[in-house]
């Protein structure tokens, strides 16, 4: 993940706290200050093995339960997570791969930190001593607790990993007349599968949602399709070119291979307050997009994260916002 992406996924998150909205991401975690290092280790661990090989997220300096961007205090990132480390079983932490700071509309800055876990499992060591020297945490919903043996099956039966995906483009457009309008999103994609098996993806395992900035809550996008390069005709006109590795139906597609992947939504209206899409449309700037897929045995989604910004309208749209990888 580009640190670009990391803090578009920040920013939406910090937008439904302070909309009180639920953050509905199971690999997310959220905290108003930096915890104590003992503490954070067991949290740490019982995130990172309830994930089963999935990057987490961390954001420090968010008050979810009053809904405030509180903003993270200045602490020595190296220090504490040397002190993180210390607790867990032979040093063996969830790799911290991405770090970097977010600014939020209200001047505060929070930190994101972004983890690794595809080696599970975690365990730390037991503060109290004694003959008990280690656990193995697992986070259940908000709450922790010590790991069931049916929770370690889950983290060591091997599972279909998702892949690899790259945004290379993408685009959200209006069309308007009146009170009545439609809309697309469309994302071109290079996909890189992590098996050698063909990777399913049915259209009913995903969905699409975007924002305006500044015009209230997401707005749900309709059933998905995804194809090789060239399907969503309504927006790339032209001969449809062909993928020795892309293969679609009317229900899913099929991945044989790394290659191109157009994920597209579709939106029509005929009330624009009803959605949210009230006026003035054209003086917003940005745009984002978050798109989940779920490949057919994988048990977490993959959430594409984009933010695209106000470009000159295509063909007979009135409205436009473009991401360029």
């Amino acid at each position: 993940m580009r640190k670009i992406e990391l803090e578009g996924w920040v920013v939406r998150i910090l937008d439904r706290v302070v909309q009180n909205q639920p953050i509905e991401d199971s690999l997310v975690e959220v905290k108003a200050e930096w915890i104590d290092p003992v503490r954070a280790a067991r949290r740490l661990a019982a995130h990172a093995n309830g994930a089963r090989g999935e990057s987490i997220l961390w954001i420090v300096g968010v008050d979810e339960k009053n809904h405030l961007i509180c903003g993270a205090s200045e602490v020595e990132l190296a220090d504490w997570f040397a002190q993180v480390k210390s607790n867990f079983d032979d040093n063996l932490v969830p790799d911290l791969t991405l770090q970097i700071p977010v600014t939020y509309g209200n001047g505060a800055t929070v930190v994101a930190l972004l983890f690794d876990t595809d080696r599970a499992p975690f365990l730390v060591k037991n503060p109290k001593g004694g003959d008990i020297q280690y656990e193995v945490p697992w986070r259940e919903a908000t709450g922790l607790r010590t790991a069931r043996r049916r929770d370690l099956i889950r983290i060591l039966i091997p599972i279909m990993k998702l892949p690899d995906l790259q945004v290379l483009e993408g685009s959200l457009n209006f069309k308007r007349a009146g009170d009545e309008g439609s809309g697309c999103l469309s994302l071109t994609c290079y996909l890189i599968p992590n098996t050698r098996d063909t990777l399913a993806i049915p259209f009913h395992m995903c969905s699409a949602r975007f924002k305006l900035a500044g015009h209230g809550e997401s707005i749900n996008l309709g059933p998905l399709t995804l194809g090789p390069p060239g399907l969503i005709y309504a927006l790339q006109p032209g001969p449809n070119p062909s993928s020795k590795t892309v293969v679609d139906s009317n229900s899913e597609v099929l991945i044989n291979g790394p290659g191109k992947v157009v994920i597209a939504g579709f939106l029509s209206w005929s009330n624009p307050e009803a959605i949210g899409l009230i006026e003035p449309i054209s003086e917003v700037e940005e745009a984002f997009a978050e798109v989940s897929i779920r490949p057919a045995g994988v048990d977490n989604p993959l959430v594409i994260k984009t933010r695209m910004m106000r470009t000159k309208p295509i063909q007979s749209y009135t409205d436009t916002w473009s991401y360029k990888g």
